[in-house]
Order: structure tokens, then C-alpha cells, then sequence
């Protein structure tokens, strides 16, 4: 248990379906359950009243360091209880959190740290020493400062103004076609719009005890985060070794006695032995195949399969499995909206197929500090501008009933085990290496496994630059997910009439 050395705090009355701030979600929680398990991590068990005491005293350390509603704070720690009380101290104190992955490399980081202008950097000693001296943001070090941020209140601090729903409330950064990643904005109201799905769709319960696989620089992670926070059940935290393993993670997940497991279809296939405390099993961030279907989807378990992009708040479709029958992607969550609309904007008819448009409450803000790209991605409905609706560059098919079919993407971004990939991104990084010209990736199935190749034109068209030059230079712009494990020199690339690279006609790779 955490001892946090002061007294439990006035609590406040919540009215549920009013909410419309991330972390009053959590509150009502507390207020409701204040001695029920929060988080349990290793040997460590911390309650709804420890946790949000110790989010308060990290929400007046942040405010006394000059954090102000509307500010973006940083979180690059590991996962701990000390985490999720950081996530909820920034909202507390009226910030946005934008989460850093601890696997990140420096350069990603300083890019995040330049493009969100983080009043503040919320770290722990065992990372310190890799952004020590090397980032110009405030750092907050929740072992270094935690001394004076244990003789903060535990109560709710108050704040230079009232935080609104149109404020931010977490900027996730996500692979950019310009060789730098790109912030989606996601405001309180977003947040709270697929918040309140949980328990109407979901059917998640105080009783629910929620696996934390995802980092949280993914917005999968506000799923599972949420499931359990806004609803009062536990969140089960796996430490990091046992989520490298699929067989660990399916004894942990047994041992544990976990009812709710979200994944992704590649890391469920991996799994070789039944999870039967799982009462609910989510599959999300690649096709779901029927095969899955048929092995995982029983009476006693309820299987999802849901869909949505970063830009839309995590999901903005779902569909129950049901073994013997279609994979769909299926209907739009209670306060989303799905549109499949032709080259010119009309609504196609059931049957057709077509490019899918999200509109509702979960619609971002935008991309942070890219209006142009907003523009273009973010447009208004065509037949009701008062709604906006976000552009997937997904391929689907409306069926006769309404529910969707996925079929594709129309651009170059892809998801390998969940991760979104901007192809281009990685073509950009590969072209600011001065021996090469040229570049391209693709994805090739190898194993059962998608994996990316990337193939190059040198200037003098031949190999005489340095690989392990080229993929420390990779390393140092890319996280791991990102990294082909194909490299091919060749003369030229194929190209399309439209004078774009043909990829498709790429030939098989030959050479790590």
C-alpha cells in the first residue's frame, strides 16, 4: 500500500452521465470505492483514495512549478502506480498529457518535446539518465522530488481557471508522412465520449479486473486505463518482461484471474493455451480473422472486434464475434458517427464500397501545430456542416444492414501487431542518409508475420555506404516497430503512371 502521510480528503458528489472531464471519472470512483484496489503491480497494491491522494500531491507539485490549465506536460516514466497517479495529477492540475514511450530514442523524444512546446518533462530516476543534460524542458523527477512532493496536499488543488471539455486532455503522437511524428489532439470531450461506452457497449463492472498491456504512447492503453478507472474496476499492470512473452503474459493473465483482455489479433494467435477467467476478450488495431473467431469466441467469453483511429479516440466501431459468421468491423459507437462516401463526397449505397468518414463526439481537435494537414484529414460533413468528420483513408463496404466491412487502407500507412506506420515516414529518414536517393517500403508476410523491407537507390548505384551507419541512423529517428528488417539495394524503383512508387511491384527481399 502507498503511505502518503496525510489525511483522506473532502470528497466531492458526482452525477455520472454529466461528466464530461477525464478525470472526474476516476473521481466518482474514489468517492464511491476509496479502498478498493486501484492498481496492482508486481507486489504492489494501491487503492482508489491512495492513488488519487498521490495524483493530487503530484497535481500541486506540477502547479507550483508553473503548470497552468491548458499547458501539455510530458510523461516518460515506467510502468508503476506512479504512472497512472502522474497521468491523473497533470489532469488535476488543468494540463494535457502527452506520453512518451520509455523505448522511444532521444531524437523521437526531443522531437515530441519541441513540436508540444511540455511545460514540464514527469520522469523517475531509472530513465532520468537518458534525457539528463539532453532535454531543455523542466524536469520533474518523481524520485528526486519526492520529498517535497509528499508534504503536498492530498486534497484537490485549485486551479487559475476552471477546466473546460474543449480543453486538451492528452496529445498522442503518432507516425508522420514527413519523417517526424505527428500530435493528434484529443480534447476532455472526446475523451469522455468514448469513456462512456464502457459500460453501455463494453459492459465493463466494479467487478472487472483489467490487463494493462499497452503503452501508454498508444491510445489503446486509454481503453484498458479507463475500463477499469471510470468504472471502478482494478487495473493489473504485467511488468514489462512478461509482456515481451505471449506465453507469460497467458500464465500471468490466468494467474491473475484477469476478466478483461484487450489485444491484438497477432498477440491473441500467439497465445497456445485457453484463458478462461476472460470474460471479455477486445481485438483491435489489425483484421480479425475468422479463425480467432472460431478458437476465442464461447458462450461464457464475450468477443469484440472494434475499430478506430487514433483521430476518432481510440474506437469508433465495433462488432460482436460470433463464431460461423462474418468478420465485420460493424456499427458506430453510441455518440459516433460513420459515413461511407464515394470520390465525390456522396453517401454510397448498401452494398458498395467506399472511403470511411468518422464524425460524433470522438473526433479530434486536430494534429498539433499541422493546419494544413488538419485541414485535409479533418473536413466538414458535406450534408450537415456543423459536424466534422475525420477522414480514415479506409476502404470498406457498407452491407444492407448498416455494418461495415474493412477492406483496406488508399494511402501507404499500415499497422504491424497494432502499431500505425506511416510508410513515407520511414522513406524520409532513409533519404536524409546522403548516399541514398532513393527510397521505398513496403510490407512482406515472412513466418505468418507481416515485417517491413525497405528497398534504396544510392547515388552511385551501388552498395558502398555503410549499413550499420544507415541503421544507427534509423535507431536514433525511430522506435523499434519501425525498423525494417529488409534492406535492398537496387538500381531503380518501380514506378506508376502517376509518377508515385509502385509497391506492388517491389520484388521479394533478399537481404537483412
Amino acid at each position: 500500500m502507498l503511505n502518503t502521510g496525510q489525511g483522506t480528503q473532502t470528497r466531492r458528489s458526482y452525477e455520472t452521465p454529466a461528466l464530461r472531464l477525464l478525470h472526474l471519472y476516476f473521481e466518482a470512483q474514489v468517492a464511491l470505492h476509496p479502498d478498493k484496489p486501484a492498481v496492482e503491480f508486481s507486489d504492489d497494491i494501491i487503492t482508489y483514495a491512495e492513488l488519487d491522494a498521490y495524483a493530487n500531491q503530484i497535481a500541486h507539485g506540477l502547479i507550483s512549478r508553473g503548470v497552468r490549465p491548458g499547458d501539455l506536460v510530458a510523461l516518460y516514466l515506467n510502468k508503476s502506480h506512479r504512472l497512472y497517479a502522474a497521468m491523473l495529477g497533470i489532469l488535476k492540475a488543468g494540463a494535457a498529457y502527452v506520453p512518451i514511450d520509455p523505448r522511444f530514442p532521444l531524437e523521437r523524444i526531443r522531437a515530441i518535446l519541441e513540436d508540444s512546446a511540455a511545460k514540464a518533462f514527469v520522469t523517475e530516476h531509472a530513465l532520468f539518465s537518458a534525457v539528463d543534460g539532453a532535454i531543455d524542458t523542466a524536469i520533474v523527477n518523481l524520485d528526486r522530488d519526492h520529498p517535497a512532493i509528499s508534504r503536498s496536499p492530498v486534497t484537490q488543488p485549485l486551479l487559475s481557471r476552471a477546466i473546460d471539455p474543449t480543453d486538451l486532455c492528452y496529445v498522442i503522437y503518432t507516425s508522420g508522412s514527413t519523417g517526424r511524428p505527428k500530435g493528434v489532439m484529443i480534447e476532455h470531450r472526446n475523451a469522455a465520449a468514448f469513456v462512456r461506452t464502457l459500460k453501455t457497449v463494453y459492459k465493463i463492472t466494479p467487478d472487472d479486473r483489467v490487463y494493462q498491456g499497452f503503452s501508454t504512447a498508444f491510445d489503446a492503453s486509454v481503453e484498458e486505463i479507463w475500463a477499469a478507472f471510470s468504472l471502478g474496476g482494478t487495473l493489473v499492470v504485467p511488468t514489462e518482461e512478461i509482456l515481451r512473452s505471449p506465453s507469460d503474459a497467458a500464465h500471468f493473465i490466468d494467474e491473475q484471474e484477469i476478466t478483461y483482455f484487450s489485444t491484438v489479433p497477432t498477440m491473441l494467435a500467439m497465445i497456445d493455451r485457453d484463458l478462461p477467467t476472460v470474460r471479455t476478450l477486445v481485438l483491435g488495431g489489425e483484421a480479425c480473422s475468422a479463425e480467432l473467431v472460431a478458437r476465442w469466441a464461447t458462450p461464457e467469453r464475450r468477443m469484440l472486434n472494434t475499430y478506430g483511429p487514433t483521430e476518432a479516440t481510440v474506437v469508433a466501431t465495433w462488432s460482436e464475434c460470433t463464431p460461423g459468421q462474418p468478420v465485420s468491423i460493424g456499427f458506430a459507437l453510441p455518440g459516433y458517427t460513420t459515413h461511407v462516401l464515394d470520390e465525390n463526397l456522396n453517401p454510397v449505397a448498401a452494398g458498395e464500397t467506399g472511403e470511411l468518414y468518422i464524425g460524433g463526439a470522438g473526433v479530434a481537435r486536430g494534429y498539433m501545430n499541422l493546419p494544413e494537414l488538419t485541414a485535409q484529414r479533418f473536413i466538414p460533413n458535406p450534408t450537415d456542416a456543423s459536424e466534422t468528420l475525420y477522414r480514415t483513408f479506409d476502404h470498406v463496404q457498407l452491407s444492407d444492414t448498416g455494418e461495415l466491412y474493412f477492406l483496406g487502407r488508399l494511402d501507404d500507412q499500415i499497422k504491424i501487431r497494432g502499431f500505425r506506420i506511416e510508410l513515407s515516414e520511414i522513406e524520409a529518414v532513409l533519404l536524409s542518409h546522403p548516399a541514398i536517393k532513393a527510397a521505398a517500403v513496403t510490407v512482406v508476410n515472412t513466418r505468418d508475420l507481416k515485417e517491413l523491407a525497405a528497398y534504396v537507390v544510392t547515388e552511385n548505384g551501388s552498395e558502398t555506404f555503410d549499413r550499420n551507419e544507415l541503421a544507427a541512423l534509423m535507431r536514433e529517428r525511430m522506435p523499434a516497430y519501425m525498423l525494417p528488417q529488409y534492406l535492398d539495394v537496387t538500381d531503380a524503383l518501380p514506378m506508376m503512371s502517376s509518377g508515385k512508387i509502385d509497391r506492388n511491384a517491389l520484388p521479394a527481399p533478399q537481404k537483412l
